[in-house]
């Protein structure tokens, strides 16, 4: 579904309803970056902030890139659901993306990029 098509407004939001949503994205940015700095520093996943949105029957398979991941994640959408003149039609990037997963080296190879060790 498109975000921030004509079914979905952000000028719709009134002014503290932006705002209260601008606080909390900032909220739950600062807090995954600490679950990254902690993870870096060995903590375990299960300590994060991020497991709360995440369901807890994968727990073992997340790790450090993948939080990485999911920050970014989280980026793009909030940006997305802020961003006051544009729509993105998350279906179409999301078809991108998986272009992008079958075949992960083909940016690396359209930038002339090797693989880096640790893959992130």
């Amino acid at each position: 579904m498109p975000i921030n098509s004509p079914r979905y407004r952000w000028s719709e939001l009134d002014g503290e309803q932006r705002a209260e949503l601008n606080q909390q994205i900032v909220d739950l940015t600062e807090a995954f970056l600490d679950d990254i700095t902690h993870l870096q520093a060995g903590q375990s996943f299960a300590e994060t902030t991020l497991v709360d949105y995440l369901p807890r029957q994968f727990l073992p398979y997340y790790n450090l890139a993948f939080a990485k991941r999911f920050l970014l994640a989280f980026l793009t959408v909030t940006w997305k659901l802020t961003d006051p003149e544009a729509v993105h039609n998350c279906a179409n990037q999301g078809r991108g993306a998986g272009a992008v997963r079958a075949d992960p080296g083909h940016a690396r190879r359209a930038a002339g990029q090797r693989r880096r060790p640790g893959g992130f």
